[in-house]
């Protein structure tokens, strides 16, 4: 109920409602479980996980076989749209941790109070991205890869013909929330992208193969950010995300698109 109150006084102060949409991926040659991309066959399962806000490229990759399998990230990519970008870089990062230390006690500061008197030493160490994975006999391994799926600076308005329907609201089921839709071809999609994998049994690489496994937006749903996170989790700032599903991500449009239908 504070929950509900909160976000009606929002809303009344506002004078407007903020609205979110939903993007719907598809995939030709993947099967899905509860919601989640699969990807299976007699070597490995990929499983695919893209909901936050933009998409998020996440996929975990179990290796069935008894034997150990690689992965070459150098001739791996995240393919957007045609465009090829890398998972792997020639370059060295340096990562930095600073800690504090008190080193005198205490001195009078500016202001006659006591002060704590210290110093900041940071340590550095050069890091080089892996380019070669190894995935252990029946064993998995996790990536979340450094590309947002949909990061346009447009955002994508459904026309106005766009079909809608009344759903429950999350907050009051005897009220209902008009939600607009679009859907799409695989031709006509505004955003196609694929999961090139380079992989190998052997750590030289012979007899290499790969994986290209391809999605498109198949449909768009529009509707109050509300409706689309759901009330708060008590006790934390997290919400309860109705409709957060692997195949799904979201974007919240901005301020400028605020309208009431």
């Amino acid at each position: 109920m504070k929950n509900i109150i909160l976000i009606a006084i929002a809303f009344a102060l506002s004078g407007c409602v903020s609205y979110s949409q939903i993007f719907h991926t598809s995939s030709p040659k993947l099967i899905e479980e509860n919601g989640t991309p699969v990807f299976e066959n007699d070597t490995v399962r990929i499983q695919y996980y893209f909901w936050a806000k933009h998409g998020i490229l996440a996929f975990n990759i179990y290796n069935k076989l008894d034997k150990p399998i690689y992965i070459d990230w150098k001739r791996s990519s995240f393919i957007k749209n045609s465009q090829k970008l890398d998972y792997w870089a020639d370059e060295t990062n340096v990562e930095t941790t600073s800690y504090y230390a008190n080193v005198y006690g205490y001195a009078i500061n500016w202001n006659n109070n006591l002060a704590s008197v210290g110093s900041a030493i940071s340590y550095g160490k050069s890091v080089k991205p892996e380019r070669i994975t190894f995935i252990a006999p029946h064993s998995a391994y996790s990536r979340n890869a450094p590309f947002y799926l949909f990061n346009n600076e447009t955002e994508l308005a459904l026309p106005e013909s766009a079909p809608s329907e009344q759903w429950p609201s999350i907050y009051n089921n005897l009220k209902s929330i008009k939600v607009r839709y679009t859907n799409f071809s695989k031709e006509k999609t505004p955003l196609s992208f694929r999961n090139y994998l380079t992989v190998s049994t052997t750590e030289k690489f012979e007899g290499e193969f790969s994986f290209d496994n391809e999605f498109y937006i198949s449909r768009i749903t529009e509707m109050p950010s509300a409706q689309m996170h759901g009330p708060s989790i008590e006790g934390t700032y997290d919400w309860t995300d109705p409709y957060k599903q692997g195949n799904r991500f979201y974007v919240i449009l901005s301020s400028g698109s605020f309208k009431k239908f």
